[in-house]
């Protein structure tokens, strides 16, 4: 009687080749399946066509709103470019929100400019801080990037690329570039990062907890350098849509490496 084999264990890898497979295409979800020869253990375990479902879905909405955000700041772009002075909606936006707003609250015209010079990146400085500790305790890899390119990735969008070729200055004289607004961008997608990794670790109710408390450090910075005279409304709006735009292709992408990572497959391997 021969003895029993030892039992086998699994490790997780991606999907390789080897002896006696053919690789085949399944044309409902870029996965790529295996037909095994009949000598094989059994089946390998395939992806649930249902659950699948929702996530193509959320991906959809992110490509659309990724999409809006982007020919946001193409238009506002062409139609600022080379513009000196505001225009006709930044003077309304400085007369009727801004001026509400900053005459309304109890914050003086220099606390704003505390605001904008020191608080905007000490807040970048901090939540950049606190999610790299977060991710590097968590070992997540993924999440760390995303804690710094996301941010990154604005910034430079913003003072690298955008504001030399739309040239969009306040007086003609001036030799800094104003749309968009770096310091909007950096500050709101520092905290657009926050809130996708809070959700990517502690779940959606603390993820809508941490956009209510963000959304109003990003509003107070938005009226802050709006108060202080640094840019104008445009400005702050293509900011904003920058930040999202950067945000959400850095989160895309690290979901989409995710899902490589959930769809990979069980190789047997022997202990001998």
């Amino acid at each position: 009687m021969e003895p029993e084999s030892p039992p086998r264990k699994t490790r997780r890898l991606l999907p390789s080749f080897a002896v006696g497979e053919t690789p085949t295409w399944d044309p409902k979800g870029s996965v790529l399946r295996f037909a095994f020869s009949s000598t094989d253990d059994g089946p390998r375990p395939q992806p649930d066509p249902e659950s699948s479902a929702p996530v193509s879905r959320s991906v959809t909405t992110r490509v659309c709103l990724l999409f809006v955000l982007l020919l946001l700041v193409v238009v506002l772009a062409v139609r600022l470019r080379y513009t000196v002075g505001p225009l006709g909606v930044d003077v309304w936006v400085a007369r009727h929100v801004v001026w509400r707003l900053a005459r309304g609250s109890s914050l003086a015209k220099g606390r704003y400019d505390w605001i904008a010079r020191v608080g905007a990146p000490a807040f970048v400085a901090a939540a950049t801080t606190l999610t790299l500790g977060w991710a590097r305790r968590r070992r997540d890899l993924p999440g760390a990037l995303l804690a710094v390119v996301g941010p990154g990735l604005a910034f430079a969008a913003t003072e690298l690329v955008i504001k030399p070729a739309i040239a969009r200055k306040m007086h003609s004289d001036d030799l800094i570039f104003v749309f968009p607004s770096g310091t909007v961008a950096v500050v709101a997608a520092s905290a657009a990062t926050t809130v996708v990794l809070v959700n990517r670790w502690a779940g959606r109710m603390a993820a809508a907890l941490a956009a209510a408390a963000l959304c109003a450090v990003v509003a107070l910075e938005c009226v802050a350098v709006l108060e202080v005279r640094w840019h104008y409304a445009t400005d702050v709006i293509g900011g904003l849509a920058v930040a999202g735009s950067a945000v959400i292709a850095v989160a895309e992408i690290v979901a989409a490496f995710d899902r490589r990572r959930g769809h990979a497959i069980s190789v047997p391997t022997d202990t001998t």
